[in-house]
């Protein structure tokens, strides 16, 4: 009897430390994963940092563009306005030369028309 309490006393002795080896195992593996998994976290986060300031900078140089295209565009709108005023001053400048020009036409043909008058007249009178 008092044997059969000894071998029942070390199987259960055994399968306990059996269970206590393969809980430590599981135990062990649970750490490495977490380690692992951790580790790979830590990545992510670098990476997710890396990516933002990659982020940064294009919305940086995005707007940069913009910038320059606006001071482009407004340098390319002012030019062209100067252009259309010097255009228009130029019509009108031109406009104007060439009243005054039909008006000495005008005055010269009159007296032309004088002058040829003039002759006959005298043709006639001769």
């Amino acid at each position: 009897h008092v044997e059969n309490e000894k071998r029942d006393t070390t199987r259960a002795s055994q399968t306990q430390e059996a269970s206590v080896s393969i809980l430590q195992q599981q135990l062990s593996l649970l750490e490495k994963e977490m380690r692992e998994k951790e580790a790979n976290l830590a990545q992510a986060r670098k990476d997710t940092e890396r990516l933002q300031r990659s982020l940064d900078d294009v919305q940086l140089d995005k707007e940069n563009a913009i910038s320059q295209w606006k001071e482009k565009v407004a340098a390319l709108s002012h030019t062209a306005e100067m252009d259309r005023k010097k255009h228009v001053r130029s019509f009108a400048k031109t406009q104007g030369q060439t009243a005054e020009l039909k008006v000495q036409v005008y005055r010269l043909q009159s007296k032309l028309d004088e002058t040829e008058k003039k002759l006959q007249s005298a043709l006639v009178t001769a």
